[in-house]
């Protein structure tokens, strides 16, 4: 417990000092040392360093993770929600000044991440028109979950189509599509993306940050 806490504390520190690299190995290591009180908290701020590093889509899905991990935990729920909030607030102000590829589809991350939805398929679809220039392995993932969120199922199935020969070890891209073609009707291109999803990473665990 002294450790997790001497981490914790360091990591917060770096996390306010502008160094979101140490932060990040300080919160990951507070959660490799297993689940405790501060477990949440430090899923919450490891989420934060992840923001700050750019790498917003870890970080809204470390978020939601453990949003369901901590669902009940009112004060993690709070911090969470705040860090989503804040996330929106980051990117609405960075596309007021520039709307380029990078800034939308964070903007459309983030605005997926906390539920709105078709405002996250506006960004992801400005995005698109910029993708010839910029391919993105992320924005056809996350274009093709907000499409299905607004059930728009024909839609979200090209998305995933798209997105698999960008994400071709990423086994979650698969699933996606297994999904949504099995409620489209298509069984056989179901059980084919299923098997083609083992087939590319049989070890990698569902780390989605939105669940079907």
């Amino acid at each position: 417990d002294t450790l997790r806490t001497c981490l914790f504390n360091s990591g917060m520190l770096l996390l306010n000092s502008g160094n979101p690299r140490e932060a990040e190995a300080r919160f990951g290591r507070v959660l490799d040392l297993g689940h405790s009180p501060s477990h949440g908290a430090a899923h919450a701020f490891y989420g934060q360093a992840l923001l700050d590093l750019g790498r917003v889509a870890e970080a809204v899905g470390t978020w939601s993770a453990t949003l369901q991990e901590s669902a009940g935990d009112t004060q993690v729920e709070q911090i969470v929600n705040s860090k989503l909030a804040d996330a929106v607030l980051r990117y609405t102000r960075r596309l007021k000044k520039r709307a380029s590829f990078d800034n939308l589809l964070g903007a459309g991350i983030t605005y997926l991440g906390n539920g709105r939805n078709d405002e996250a398929s506006r960004f992801f679809s400005r995005a698109l028109k910029l993708q010839p220039a910029r391919p993105g392995a992320d924005l056809h993932f996350y274009a093709g979950q907000a499409a299905f969120r607004r059930g728009r199922l024909e839609e979200a199935a090209a998305l995933f189509r798209a997105a698999v020969p960008l994400r071709p070890r990423d086994a979650n891209a698969y699933r996606w599509l297994s999904y949504v073609e099995e409620q489209l009707g298509h069984k056989d291109a179901a059980l084919r993306a299923q098997l083609d999803g083992a087939a590319s990473a049989p070890l990698q665990k569902d780390t989605t940050f939105l669940v079907a």
